[in-house]
């Protein structure tokens, strides 16, 4: 089955799934608005400051301080999506809103940030220096939104959101959003490419392990093989893929970055999922397809049909059933 194939075949299943559950499948194909996310907050009594520019800070920045606690270690110390939790709530608070023009006018650095979160909630702070490293990268963050900067490169956010119409201008993307990985604190690719996808770059996918393992598995089977998740890891069938393809990791000429720099691996994962999305939408299989709806597609058949803004269930779909369709 080729990668067309495959997407289809998910696709169907998943909105046979959704529908007997009466889920909404379309919210999961594209990012949420500032309107809903706003109104949704609102609910929780997190409550986002009105922007004054042209782009939605607020929405941005309380995206970007979700995503980055969503990490694996960070979750549990964090707890930003806890149920139980008041983190959301705290940082509304101190964060006014959300505001970063207002956070960065309050606070002069992160510590100054932490100051005011023991000072306000004296119990809420128990590792000092996780916590320390996730409000550094929240700090950093509110300096780039609002001045349109960091590590001393412009990096224009309404760009970053343009979808790239080539192959050659993606590449050229994603080495620009090194200068995001390497300056916010905590920030891997994983977190940095969800966090603009989940702000409307829909070109992008997030390289989290069940993306990975799809893409291994697609690239196994170009040597017949079969990738099986308790025998292979994904990221060394990348990596060997990517020594053995530099010609494909080049960066385009004339760029004025050197040719001595390629792609790193998980680039190229980005670079594959909006690939296989254009051959989608080339095929007249789904115009509507991008690197976003296939990432939240395979994303939830990898998850059991998880339909995690709706709290759903568990079904018959899987990682598994989704790796065996890519072999057939």
């Amino acid at each position: 089955m080729n990668r067309v194939e495959v997407y289809l075949r998910a696709k169907e299943k998943l909105e046979i799934l959704a529908e007997s559950k009466q889920i909404d499948i379309n919210k999961y194909y594209s990012p949420a608005s500032p309107g809903i996310l706003r109104n949704h907050l609102a609910e929780k009594q997190v409550y986002l400051a009105k922007s004054c520019t042209k782009m939605d800070l607020p929405f941005l920045f309380y995206l970007f301080c979700a995503l980055l606690a969503d990490r694996q270690y960070m979750g549990n110390i964090i707890k930003f999506y806890s149920k139980s939790s008041d983190t959301q709530q705290i940082l509304c608070d101190v964060l006014s809103g959300y505001n970063p023009k207002k956070t960065l006018e309050t606070f002069s650095d992160a510590i100054s940030l932490k100051r005011a979160i023991i000072s306000r909630y004296p119990n809420k702070i128990k590792n000092d220096d996780k916590w320390e490293s996730y409000l550094t990268g929240i700090y950093q963050c509110a300096r780039f939104l609002v001045e349109g900067r960091i590590g001393g490169t412009d990096l224009n956010f309404e760009y970053l959101l343009t979808e790239p119409k080539t192959a050659d201008e993606l590449k050229l993307y994603l080495h620009k959003l090194r200068v995001l990985i390497v300056n916010l604190c905590e920030v891997g690719a994983a977190v940095c490419y969800n966090w603009l996808k989940e702000c409307g770059a829909i070109w992008l996918a997030k390289p989290d392990l069940h993306i990975k393992r799809v893409v291994a598995a697609e690239l196994l089977k170009y040597d017949n093989k079969e990738f099986d998740s308790e025998q292979h890891d994904a990221d060394n069938i990348i990596a060997e893929y990517r020594r053995n393809n530099m010609d494909r990791m080049e960066f385009p000429s004339g760029s004025g970055i050197r040719k001595s720099c390629k792609l790193y691996p998980d680039e190229y994962v980005a670079l594959y999922m909006w690939e296989w999305a254009k051959e989608i939408r080339d095929n007249s299989a789904d115009s509507q397809c991008s690197a976003f709806k296939l990432d939240r597609i395979l994303y939830l058949y990898c998850t059991n049909g998880h339909f995690y803004l709706d709290d759903g269930g568990d079904d018959d779909i899987s990682e598994d059933g989704l790796l065996g369709m890519i072999g057939e």
